[in-house]
């Protein structure tokens, strides 16, 4: 999430802890040894036993809380993982260690990482794999973040130096308009991103329809099972309540 919804009073530990338990039937040995992994996965060593904290307590940083938050995701062990605007309210140094947590996970557990970003500054946008710029609701670029130079210097509007390239696209979209652009560009939409845009356009399967996101990203409708009981559920978050509230 863009803002942080965790509980100022647990600790880090405590927090991915809860979160194991209600995500995975693991063992309590298990469950231990996956959440230290996954707290050093995140490099929190330091902070594990540090209160998560909030405007009237002092606790994390911002980069710290989003990174607990991405180790929360981790900890569902998920193919893909959908991060929302994760350097929102950072500074620039704080942002680059969460991108470069983001980074390193993709590369270390073979995880597909899918972030939206607003305005990101050119030297982070170029250490993803792919990029892929939406303008009302429309793609209008799709491919490697260097090729939106190319793009551009194509176009006659080479971007000057120490600029970001996707700030002038932005721009030459406000300025010319999207249907021209997406018209013009469309050359440029690599092999990938098109193939995303038509699996949007027509579903998998004879005529089936995307019934679920599962259904969108594996070309097929997965019944929804859970790994935990209800009364597990239950169990777990009245005592987390009563730990925060007693």
């Amino acid at each position: 999430p863009q803002d942080e919804v965790l509980a100022a009073i647990l600790t880090v530990r405590q927090t991915l802890t809860y979160t194991a338990e209600l995500r995975s039937p693991w063992t309590p040995q298990q469950r231990s040894a996956r959440v230290n992994a996954v707290i050093r996965q995140l490099g929190l060593e330091d902070k594990a036993d540090n209160v998560v904290g909030s405007a009237e307590r002092v606790g994390l940083s911002g980069g710290q809380k989003k990174r607990v938050s991405i180790g929360m995701d981790l900890l569902a062990e998920l193919p893909v993982m959908l991060v929302d605007e994760p350097t929102t309210g950072l500074d620039a140094s704080a942002a680059l260690d969460v991108i470069r947590t983001l980074l390193r996970l993709a590369v270390e557990q073979h995880r597909t990482i899918v972030c939206t970003m607003h305005q990101p500054p050119w030297s982070m946008v170029t250490r993803f794999d792919q990029l892929v710029l939406v303008a009302r609701g429309r793609v209008v670029y799709g491919g490697r973040p260097t090729g939106l130079i190319q793009v551009l210097e194509t176009d006659g509007t080479p971007p000057p130096p120490n600029e970001n390239p996707a700030d002038i696209v932005m721009s030459h979209l406000h300025t010319r308009g999207i249907a021209r652009w997406t018209a013009k560009r469309n050359g440029h939409l690599a092999p990938a991103s098109k193939a995303v845009m038509r699996s949007a356009k027509t579903p998998p399967g004879r005529g089936s329809k995307i019934t679920s996101l599962d259904d969108l990203l594996f070309g097929q409708a997965n019944e929804t099972t859970y790994t935990i009981s209800f009364f597990h559920q239950y169990r777990v978050l009245f005592r987390r309540f009563a730990y925060i509230c007693f």
